[in-house]
């Protein structure tokens, strides 16, 4: 059972993550040798060029991809020995959609603007 208030552990550990896939011509090293740890109350944002394995970290940490090599620990707990249901109560990610950062979808009038039509 996971309970981050006992264990002085970082909170996420992944050390040497590597996830490569089969191709008919040659392999893909989607993500080679991921490492880093996160202490409680820190937040880690993962940036990169798309296609360059953000998206894949993140799913192997939460074992949505079978890493080919690595560990993953979070509270001192090894994900890769728990049942999937314990580690989607545990580590989530949170996917940013750059398109919409970059260029946004909806544009907010300034508040004078908006009084000054409704007058």
């Amino acid at each position: 059972m996971i309970n981050p208030a006992n264990n002085p552990a970082p909170l996420l550990t992944v050390e040497g993550l590597k996830v490569h896939f089969n191709a008919k011509r040659a392999p893909i090293r989607a993500v080679d040798g991921v490492s880093f740890s996160l202490e409680r109350g820190e937040t880690l944002g993962i940036v990169g060029e798309s296609g360059s394995g953000k998206t894949t970290t993140g799913m192997a940490i939460i074992n949505l991809v079978e890493a080919t090599s690595g560990q993953v620990r979070f509270d001192g707990v090894d994900l890769t020995k728990l049942p999937l249901t314990a580690k989607a109560r545990a580590v989530g990610i949170a996917a940013a959609n750059s398109d919409r950062v970059s260029r946004p979808v909806l544009v907010v009038e300034r508040p004078q603007d908006i009084a000054a039509d409704a007058g």
